[in-house]
């Protein structure tokens, strides 16, 4: 494999409050020196590309003899390399965590006792973190170097000695993409972490749309929804934006070429030209680490929240709090007593409700405001919770939670809420379904919020 390249960055340290000019310029400056770093490795990967570009002709147009091997198989590593497919790794120092904000929040719940017992937690695990019924709520843990294992494969080292692999990404000559992400080449197929990998024997040469020279590939199962496309498909990408900023002649490959799709990469950089979909035969395949279904990598998603939240101006003082309102799914059968009710107490401290409806989106540059700008946000399960990626680091979510057919609790944002270095409160109800969730059971846990923060 590719010999390791150190690369520093520092999302951040959190010194109080610090000015928003202040905070727009100290992440300018150590955005544009990861970049760098990031650059020393470009040179490495067009290399790689344009050796493999001149000898590609190794895919068999053949259903039979491939190898599956799945991102996760503890000997994925060694199974790439014997069919020698150039990786290179992105590593950041040891010491590089000395600069981060480390700071993670415990959750809290009306029923703490529900949510570990039925809940996809992964807090023990990887963050340290805990659902409390407590004052602990409030109080900030450090992560520890356990969350950059998330979306390792088993067994294998995330670090070594000072180094912490945080993604890496294979250089595959003569490959077969599909719209799920899989990958076929020279009897081998690839398959990144994501929401429903598979292995599925069924070979769709067949169904090829088109040859294309240099295909970056982001695509994973349920890319086409936003919270898939946004926090698991670009999470993926965040590591070598700049890498695909400069070199404009890749393509980049997702599950579904949609509006709101096109909207993100503007938003990031990347002509929308360039966005493509389908099954595709690239000559020279960039496929980066996957994403675990509802359980993304800790140091991408940071990273994705910051390339964004730089292109947003600084917000003076967070006054306001969102309502996310949805029509379909999970929608709060009470929504406008809850509205009426949650208006009525954060007047009180002079606070602001907006409310962000599916029935009347707004553009995503003025979603990222909105996000941005808010000190909480309340909602039902559901992908508007998604754009608190563009909220700044603690804001405070109050999640309408809802039970699945298997009696289970999908705590998906719960994950999301640690990575970003957010607060996370779970109103869970008991006996009814979460369409039933009445206004004084959202009202409380913002009062209590609120006078914590404000008073």
């Amino acid at each position: 494999m590719t010999e390791k390249q150190n690369a520093k960055i520092f999302l951040g340290k959190k010194t109080g409050t610090p000015k928003p000019d202040e905070f727009v310029n100290q992440q300018i400056s150590l955005h544009l020196f990861f970049l760098r770093k990031q650059m020393q490795k470009q040179a490495e990967v067009i290399e790689n590309s344009k050796l493999l570009h001149r000898t590609s002709n190794n895919l068999m147009k053949n259903a039979s003899g491939f190898v599956n091997v799945q991102q996760s198989h503890f000997n994925y590593f060694n199974i790439i390399r014997d069919y020698d497919i150039p990786t290179v790794l992105i590593n950041i120092t040891l010491d590089t965590l000395e600069h981060l904000d480390r700071s993670v929040f415990h959750h809290t719940s009306n029923n703490c006792s529900s949510m570990r017992r039925d809940g996809g937690f992964y807090g023990p695990n990887w963050y340290k973190l805990y659902c409390v019924q407590s004052e602990h709520f409030w109080k900030a843990v450090n992560f520890t170097t356990k969350v950059f294992r998330i979306g390792i494969p088993r067994g294998v080292a995330f670090m070594d000695g000072e180094n912490i692999t945080v993604s890496w990404l294979h250089i595959i000559s003569d490959s077969l993409v599909t719209p799920s992400g899989e990958v076929y080449t020279n009897h081998l197929k690839i398959i990144p972490d994501g929401c429903k990998a598979r292995r599925r024997r069924f070979y769709p040469w067949q169904q090829m749309n088109h040859t294309v020279d240099f295909v970056f590939t982001i695509a994973q199962y349920y890319g086409q929804y936003f919270y898939h496309a946004t926090i698991e498909q670009l999470g993926r990408l965040s590591p070598y934006l700049e890498f695909l900023r400069r070199n404009e002649h890749i393509k980049v490959h997702v599950k579904s070429v949609t509006s709101f799709v096109l909207e993100l990469f503007t938003q990031l950089g990347i002509d929308t030209a360039r966005i493509i979909s389908g099954y595709i035969h690239a000559n020279i395949l960039y496929l980066p680490s996957g994403q675990k279904c509802d359980h993304p990598s800790f140091f991408n998603l940071q990273y994705l929240s910051m390339e964004f939240r730089l292109k947003l101006q600084p917000v003076k003082a967070n006054r306001t709090v969102i309502l996310i309102k949805r029509s379909k799914k999970r929608w709060f059968k009470q929504h406008m007593e809850i509205k009426a009710a949650l208006n009525e107490t954060i007047m009180q401290y002079n606070l602001q409700l907006e409310v962000f409806s599916d029935k009347s989106l707004p553009s995503l540059k003025s979603t990222m405001d909105m996000f941005n700008r808010a000190l909480l946000v309340v909602g039902p399960h559901g992908a508007g919770e998604s754009n608190l990626l563009f909220s700044q680091k603690g804001t405070f979510l109050v999640e309408g939670l809802c039970y699945t057919r298997l009696r289970k609790i999908n705590l998906c944002y719960s994950n999301i809420m640690s990575a970003l270095g957010h607060h996370f409160y779970g109103v869970l109800p008991t006996t009814r379904d979460c369409f039933d969730i009445e206004p004084h059971e959202l009202v409380t846990p913002v009062r209590h919020i609120l006078n914590k923060v404000l008073t």
